[in-house]
């Protein structure tokens, strides 16, 4: 695995808003055979251990959070990995809208924030009414 430069920040956070949908994945990263998808990756400590269990696998996380953000380049940057890439944006439009049909090999969301309230749950990723494709 690769050092992460400062002058490699394009690479590490996508901007998605002036790409194609869905995001030509495997045209921008072609050495990766599988692609792994974290939704709100916190801290970015679920998306190091991901990178290191699966080394030839680009690893992909969404999160809202500026501040999950900026943490989890510090964690990726000190750990030294190359194969994670960041998006910020919301989960649900970006799920739907930057990947093809049965595109990632797995999709990962833990301890999710606590379910919004009851009129709003029919949208949540968790819901099981919730299809992104």
């Amino acid at each position: 695995m690769g050092e992460i430069m400062g002058g490699d920040l394009h690479r590490l956070i996508i901007p998605w808003q002036e790409s194609e949908f869905p995001y030509p994945w495997e045209k921008k990263f072609p050495d990766y055979g599988e692609f792994h998808l974290e939704i709100g990756f916190g801290n970015g400590e679920f998306l190091v251990y991901l990178a290191k269990v699966f080394p030839e696998a680009l690893i992909i996380g969404i999160d809202l959070s500026s501040r999950s953000l900026l943490q989890a380049m510090k964690r990726i940057r000190k750990e030294k990995i190359s194969n994670i890439t960041l998006l910020q944006g919301e989960g649900k439009f970006l799920l739907k809208n930057l990947f093809p049909s049965f595109f990632l090999t797995g999709i990962y969301i833990n301890f999710p924030i606590p379910g919004p309230k009851k009129d709003m749950q029919k949208d949540d990723l968790l819901h099981p009414n919730f299809s992104v494709f």
